[in-house]
This record gives structure tokens, sequence and C-alpha cells, in this order.
């Protein structure tokens, strides 16, 4: 992040809040309700790719480049690949160009916002030239309640946040992309959706991450509806909860087998953005802690945060616990069982939607 500080001093006006231009956007879907397919991310493959862990003598070679993705991605007969292309050289991106377009596939980035703009710039150029026109980051890799002691110093980030947004927005123009800005446990959707109506650029907008909000006690949907005017492209994902002493775990599962409400959530993204790309985020690891009675953990947050809402990790329990679901657990794992795991959930998922299309795939 830069350093830089930027106040909200950019009127925010119903005009901005209304702008619709989609810039190079993927074709329209039909009508709102369950996609008919969806892509996936790269995090679905946090062992395999992330890790790089392989088992070539359980059918599990490793992964050397983003092309083995993409083809896999064609393999699970999946139409769009969500990747990072931070460090791609032009070369690299006009393979992954070639390998898309050859398999049918749609592009989307994963890059890291500065830092240093010219390393931003040349990342998004190469994106661009594999054929990405949406790019999703992050403002803030850890989680809020772990990485800030104090209401002040994440005020202090959230200004240097809009300072690199504003930074980069001239380059998101110049070149025609988008920059899609997750919801990653860093903000809660009111703080985000307030730094949209002042940014008022149509070169940003939302990832919708499905999930990521149960960590600051905020209801999926709720998350959804607020964020809707700037949905660019999502993260789908299920969630399943289990108990801790000072909170609560918190776990993707596969789709259909946790407790968000999937069918509302399609709606209200495929009502704000017909366009919009629904892409699996299964990632495979262990549950995490999220000590939401703690007094640490409240420290970020307005004051009547917490006491509105400490209510509903009991009820996420409780429908968690409901359904009998198990939350999934990789690190006691060796790699061949880790890698069919993460396969399973995967294909789990996209079975929810789609089952004749993956019922022949491996497990």
């Amino acid at each position: 992040m830069t350093s830089g500080r930027a106040r909200f001093d950019r009127p925010a006006t119903d005009a901005n809040v209304r702008r619709t231009s989609r810039v190079n956007q993927p074709p329209a879907t039909c009508d709102p309700g369950f996609p008919d397919a969806i892509g996936l991310t790269i995090w679905s493959f946090r062992v395999r790719w992330w890790q790089r862990r392989s088992a070539p003598e359980a059918g599990f070679p490793p992964w050397n480049s983003p092309l083995d993705v993409v083809d896999h991605c064609a393999e699970l007969g999946c139409p769009s690949l969500q990747t990072g292309v931070d460090g791609w050289d032009m070369s690299l991106a006009r393979a992954v160009r070639q390998r898309c377009e050859r398999l049918g596939i749609a592009l989307e980035g994963q890059i890291e916002l500065p830092g240093d703009l010219e390393r931003f710039e040349r990342d998004l150029m190469a994106g661009k030239e594999a054929g990405a026109t949406i790019f999703r980051c992050y403002c803030l890799l850890q989680r809020r309640y772990e990485h800030f002691s104090s209401r002040a110093g994440w005020e202090r980030w959230r200004e240097e946040s809009l300072a690199t947004l504003r930074e980069v927005e001239p380059i998101l123009a110049k070149h025609r992309v988008r920059l899609a800005v997750e919801n990653h446990k860093d903000w809660t959707a009111a703080e985000q959706a307030e730094v949209f109506r002042h940014l008022a650029s149509e070169w940003m907008g939302v990832c919708l991450d499905f999930g990521n909000s149960l960590a600051l006690l905020e209801e999926p949907v709720e998350v959804a509806r607020t964020l809707s005017p700037w949905i660019l492209t999502t993260h789908i994902k299920d969630m399943g909860l289990g108990a801790m002493p000072s909170g609560f775990l918190l776990s993707e599962v596969p789709l259909g087998q946790g407790i968000l409400d999937l069918a509302e959530m399609f709606r209200i993204c495929q009502e704000a953005n017909p366009r919009v790309r629904f892409l699996l985020e299964m990632i495979t690891r262990d549950p995490l802690p999220v000590p939401c009675f703690s007094e640490a953990y409240g420290a970020t947050f307005a004051p009547d945060h917490r006491d509105a809402r400490g209510h509903r990790p009991g009820e996420w329990i409780a429908r968690s616990q409901a359904r009998g679901m198990e939350l999934p657990c990789e690190s006691p794992l060796d790699d061949a069982a880790a890698l069919a795991l993460e396969e399973r959930l995967v294909a789990e998922s996209l079975s929810y939607l789609n089952p004749e299309k993956t019922k022949n795939k491996k497990p």
C-alpha cells in the first residue's frame, strides 16, 4: 500500500451509484436464478497450486504452469477461470490466451495492489494480453481482527487503501480494464459501499465473496444486497461453522452442504449485473478460528458492531450442526489424500449445479 492518505472528499451522488457501464464484460446470462455453469478460481486448488503438492502415483502430477490449470479447468467442464497474473511475461500471457481460446475458457485476472505502480501496470498489461478485462484484488491480505489492534490503526489503513485505489484508477482507465475489490475480511459491507460511493469510478467495483463476511458477523445475503450496485465478479462458496470457546470455526464446504442461501445470492448478483461470472472458490484447508468473543476481536469495529450481531454465531453453528456437516481438514493428510480431498470437494460443488456434466469426471 502507498503511504499517502486519502479522504472521503469526492461527492457521493446518486448518479455515481447508478453507474452501469459494463466494459468488456462477459455475455449476459439468462433469467435470474441458479447459473447454468460456474467457473473456478485458482484458490479452489490451494493444495495443488499454491502449496505445490503433487502425487503422480495417485493421478496428481505436478502443475508447473498456468497452462496446466487451464487444461484442468477444461477437463472439469468449467467455462471460466480467475487466476493470478503477477509476474507473467508477454510470452506466457499469449500462450494462456491461445489455450483459453482453443478450450473456450474466459479468463479473469487476480492482481496485487501497489506498492509499485510500474509493476502493477506491467502485470495488468500481461493479464489483458492473456484475455482478462476484470482483475480481482484485495486491500488487506490478513484478517482485520488479526492484523489491527485498534480502530485508529484500521482507519489509517483505510485511508492508505483509498489513496492506492485512486492512484491505480488512471491505469485502469488507460487500459480499459476493471478492478474488482474483494470483501476480504477487511471491510464490512457498509464500509466498502462507502468507499465505492466516494470513488465513483466506472473502472472499479466489487468481487463479492459469498462467505468471507461471516467472519465479520455479517449475514451474507445482507452483504450481497449492500454491495450489489458494484458487483463485477464473484467468489461463490458455501460455508459451515463449528464451535470453539472464544468464537467459532469457519470453513468452506461444497455448494449446497452449508448454511448460505445460495439461490438468493445468485439472484441478487444476476439482477444487479446480468453479465456477472460465478467463480467457485472451494478452498481446501483447516477451519479458520474466528475469536469473535475475545476483547481483541472487537477493537477495530464501531462500538455497537459486535453487540448488534453477537447472537449470530450461535444461530449459524446450530444450523450447521442441524445439517450434520463435518468441516474439512487438510493438514493431517499426506499429499495424495489432501489432493484427493481437494478434487472431491471441487467436484461435489460443481455437481451441485450440474450433476450431468460432472458425474463422469474423476472424483
